[in-house]
């Protein structure tokens, strides 16, 4: 008896949908893409600093980007913070921020640089980083 009402309920909650998960997409919200320009997501180095697995993620008028940065040198190296630009395909000045990672990086450490920029990045063409000491 037990069985013939569980499969009952089961078939009941099946048939009117309750428990069912549904997923609205609103025609106004924000899909999330990706900037995959060669220029943006290629690896540079400066000094034995590696900047590489870029990842630019664009969620409508806000954007997140994030690097890798790595010390390929033989020592520690002291970084204040790490200045990051990015250009569009006419090599105008599209955002700049500070990013402070510590203040030492050691030899072979990767450190995961971040940080979120209003504005939407798609139009980005290339990025450039600057090491300040």
């Amino acid at each position: 008896m037990k069985k013939v009402l569980l499969i009952g309920m089961v078939l009941l909650l099946t048939l009117t949908g309750c428990g069912k998960e549904e997923t609205k997409v609103n025609e106004d919200q924000n899909i999330i893409s990706q900037n995959t320009n060669d220029n943006v997501i290629k690896r540079q180095e400066i000094d034995g600093i590696v900047f590489d697995n870029v990842i630019l993620k664009i969620n409508g008028n806000m954007s997140s980007f994030t690097v890798d940065v790595t010390n390929n040198n033989k020592e520690k190296e002291n970084i204040k913070y790490i200045k990051v630009t990015a250009y569009d395909n006419q090599n105008k000045k599209l955002f700049e921020f500070n990013s402070y990672i510590g203040d030492n990086i050691d030899t072979n450490q990767t450190l995961k640089l971040s940080s979120n920029v209003e504005g939407d990045l798609t139009s980005v063409y290339s990025v450039k980083y600057e090491i300040i000491k």
